[in-house]
């Protein structure tokens, strides 16, 4: 008596797109072989990523930057602070802004401000304290795929890169760029400085945690900062780094020592106090 057999055959049904935009839209098609000896052919079409062969549907899911051209950078600001794209859906956001989902990068910015942005947090007082201090807010990607509806970086698959930035920065005071993330492969600064820039990380930048651009870039020197993520599912992994550990002698009485740290860190990083964060 044969034996029942069955292969497969995953065709791609999608053009592709260039670089590492690829396609993920696939057919899957399924010959099953009889015990007569008959192939029976039927196919499935699955959305999934080169990479993961799981079926997933919210890669259906697409989405635009809705603040980056509403919130150019104001050619006065110093700083500006630069993140990967907003959680797919704005609707439910606390604010209609930058992090205006969660409120954590506002909440933390405003506990080292000593209140300034105010409470609740409102986009008034968001906008009211960046004005203040001279700082603009940008992102990485104007347009992305997801492989999820999470906030995390690494579900994205960016469509379309926010390359208007560098003239951005370019055309204004710009001296430090903030970058909420780092060395992930959808991270905002390997966004910004390999994808970007061209420019290659290098281990003495991934130490030390920022670099300082050549003013032939953009017509003066301009310090590139990564910081420590403001988000409480990043505290574990903060409680490990380096820089806390030198300075978590200074928060044993602390009921909650790696965010109070995080309160100094960012202080420190916006030049709104004077408290010293030891790096060595």
């Amino acid at each position: 008596m044969s034996r029942c057999t069955t292969s497969f055959l995953l065709v791609c049904s999608t053009p592709c797109e260039p670089n590492y935009l690829l396609p993920y839209l696939f057919t899957l098609a399924v010959v099953n072989r009889d015990r007569e000896g008959y192939n029976k052919r039927s196919t499935k079409h699955i959305s999934r990523t080169p990479a993961f062969f799981t079926t997933n549907y919210s890669l259906h899911l697409r989405t635009v930057h809705q603040y980056l051209d509403k919130y150019p950078i104001d050619p006065c600001s110093e700083r500006v602070i630069v993140g990967t794209i907003h959680p797919h859906d704005t609707v439910s956001f606390k604010i209609p802004f930058f992090y205006g989902s969660r409120l954590s990068l506002w909440e933390l910015l405003d506990k080292a401000s000593g209140g300034e942005i105010g409470k609740p947090i409102s986009l008034e007082g968001v906008l009211r304290f960046l004005h203040h201090h001279k700082i603009s807010m940008s992102d990485t990607v104007r347009e992305c795929r997801r492989i999820s509806t999470t906030w995390a970086d690494n579900d994205l698959i960016p469509i379309r890169l926010n390359t208007e930035l560098l003239d951005q920065i370019r055309h204004s005071a710009i001296r430090e760029v903030l970058f909420m993330s780092g060395f992930g492969k959808n991270n905002a600064f390997k966004l910004f400085y390999v994808d970007m820039l061209g420019q290659r990380i290098t281990p003495k930048i991934r130490k030390e945690r920022e670099v300082i651009l050549e003013p032939s870039v953009f017509g003066r020197p301009v310090k590139l900062t990564i910081l420590y993520s403001p988000s409480g599912a990043a505290n574990i992994a903060l409680a490990q780094s380096e820089i806390y550990r030198n300075n978590k002698q200074n928060y044993v009485f602390s009921p909650t020592p790696v965010y109070d740290f995080k309160v100094d860190y960012y202080r420190e990083k916006f030049h709104l106090g004077s408290r010293y964060i030891a790096t060595q």
